[in-house]
């Protein structure tokens, strides 16, 4: 159990960090080029959201193959990978949301 308790907590660190260094990074991009940096970060939290929460359970292929298969009788393994994707998700959306929140969006 510890094991799985570890995996949700990088995975949700994961796709929170992608969220908002991506974000980071981006704002960093526009202040150079002229751009409206808190404008660029708020859109690009959004736009990260997705690959955050793929990056956050490790590669999506993985994840979706065992839901596939949970169809097919493994359950246990299915529920384990929608709470990953569901905290990977929630890391993600806190990222978007403190991104936001900072641009004043």
């Amino acid at each position: 159990m510890a094991g799985f308790l570890q995996e949700l907590a990088l995975a949700f660190a994961g796709a929170l960090g992608m969220v908002v260094g991506g974000s980071l990074a981006t704002g960093a991009a526009a202040l150079v080029t002229g751009g409206l940096p808190l404008d660029t970060m708020a859109d690009m939290s959004r736009r990260l959201k997705l690959w955050a929460v793929v990056a956050g359970v490790g590669g999506a292929l993985v994840a979706f193959r065992t839901l596939e298969s949970g169809v097919t009788g493994e359950t246990r393994e299915t529920l384990r990978q929608v709470v990953l994707i569901g905290t990977a998700f929630a890391g993600a959306h806190l990222g978007e949301f403190l991104v936001r929140l900072a641009a004043g969006k």
